[in-house]
């Protein structure tokens, strides 16, 4: 089994959805970089069994993605928000030219995509 990186923002996004057995293998693999081997010899499993269980959760992950989205969601929000600082950071360069309006604006904007951000953490 070779280590698919894509796995860690759904391990992030859904583990509590995955059983006990599932959560624990699939983050000593993917977190604390473990070999299946070394996950067997700490759970006092087999590595067959740690295997099973890690493929089991890596599938029941895609399935929640394909299903549900929020990964997909959360990265299209964070390049959204993105593009929103950079937009009112050329506002702000603008300001010796502008009104103070202009800035204050731009600042806002600037903590509402700060909040956004924020707000995708707590999901």
């Amino acid at each position: 089994m070779s280590k698919n990186m894509d796995f860690v923002p759904l391990i992030d996004c859904y583990s509590s959805l995955l059983t006990e057995k599932q959560r624990n293998v699939i983050e000593l693999y993917y977190y604390d970089d473990l070999s299946l081997s070394e996950i067997a010899e700490h759970t006092h499993t087999t590595r067959q069994g740690v295997y099973d269980n890690a493929k089991r959760a890596e599938y029941y992950l895609i399935d929640l993605e394909n299903k549900l989205g929020f990964v997909k969601k959360s990265n299209r929000l964070n390049k959204l928000l993105d593009e929103i600082d950079i937009q009112s950071q050329k506002i702000v360069s603008l300001n010796e030219s502008n009104s103070c309006e202009i800035v204050n604006i731009a600042e806002n904007i600037s903590q509402l995509v700060e909040n956004g951000k924020n707000f995708l953490i707590d999901l």
